[in-house]
């Protein structure tokens, strides 16, 4: 370790198994949506657990985005991400993650969470203000 660096823990002595090293053949994008389609469907428990695992960091640091700005209007989730796993974040642990903020829950539990269904709305936005964009 250098210098300002200390160590929290060591590694465990374990074997990786050979899954968790093969290399991905597919492009990062359709091993994304394998794992976004075998998870929705539960045909792979790992994809389950995997998209879970995002979902609640997904809603953890929406949460944090929405504290910052102080978003009382709402969040608004855009993009193809939220569109593709909407009955996921409707019936997970996401608005549970979005909230879990110690004392500053309450403030959190009454803003609203949309998601925005056009996954151009984003791109739209940009060309918008890039439009109107003032130099």
């Amino acid at each position: 370790m250098g210098r300002n660096v200390l160590p929290v823990a060591a590694p465990a002595a374990t074997t990786t198994p050979a899954a968790a090293t093969a290399p991905i053949s597919a492009a990062a994008g359709e091993s994304a949506a394998e794992i976004t389609q075998n998870a929705l469907t539960a045909s792979c428990a790992a994809c389950v657990e995997t998209l879970e695992f995002w979902t609640d960091a997904f809603g953890a640091e929406s949460g944090n985005l929405a504290l910052r700005v102080l978003a009382y209007g709402g969040v608004y989730l855009a993009g193809g991400i939220a569109v593709k796993i909407l009955p996921l974040l409707q019936k997970s642990s996401f608005c549970t993650a979005f909230a879990d903020k110690g004392p500053l829950s309450p403030i959190l539990q009454n803003i609203p969470i949309a998601v925005v269904l056009n996954e151009d709305a984003p791109i739209l936005g940009a060309a918008h203000a890039a439009l109107h964009a003032t130099h």
